[in-house]
């Protein structure tokens, strides 16, 4: 008989997790409830533990108090990212006016995936 060698060849990826830290930013004061034109107010977040390099954040809005008597215009996003916190910045404009607004945000590391690693078996049939 004859003899048969079969190479397998397996692909092996490590992937390091990421660091992810969430939390939650009132924003209530300031001049988004006074006057008119554009207004806006900053939250400094710190995050509990610096990363190693700089995360992302997605940052969204869970609830808005607003006066209902005008159209509720708004806008918010992270500013000033570093690897130790960020600044949310969160505006309004023309006669709206918001009274307190409660912020979520998550900061996150990418996943960072190492090259694969190619390894081969072989294997004799008969």
């Amino acid at each position: 008989m004859k003899k048969l060698i079969v190479a397998v060849s397996m692909f092996v990826a490590t992937v390091m997790y990421a660091q992810v830290e969430v939390g939650t930013a009132n924003v209530t004061g300031g001049t988004l409830d006074k006057g008119t034109g554009e207004r806006s107010v900053r939250i400094d977040v710190q995050f509990a533990k610096p990363y190693n390099v700089k995360p992302q954040v997605m940052i969204g809005v869970a609830s808005v108090d607003a006066d209902k008597s005008d159209n509720l215009r708004y806008d918010i996003k992270a500013v000033s990212v570093s690897r130790d916190g960020f600044t949310i910045e969160a505006k309004t404009w023309a006669s709206s006016k918001i009274y307190s607004m409660k912020i979520n945000w998550m900061a996150y590391n990418e996943m960072k995936k190492e090259e694969p690693k190619k390894t081969t078996t072989t294997k004799k049939k008969k």
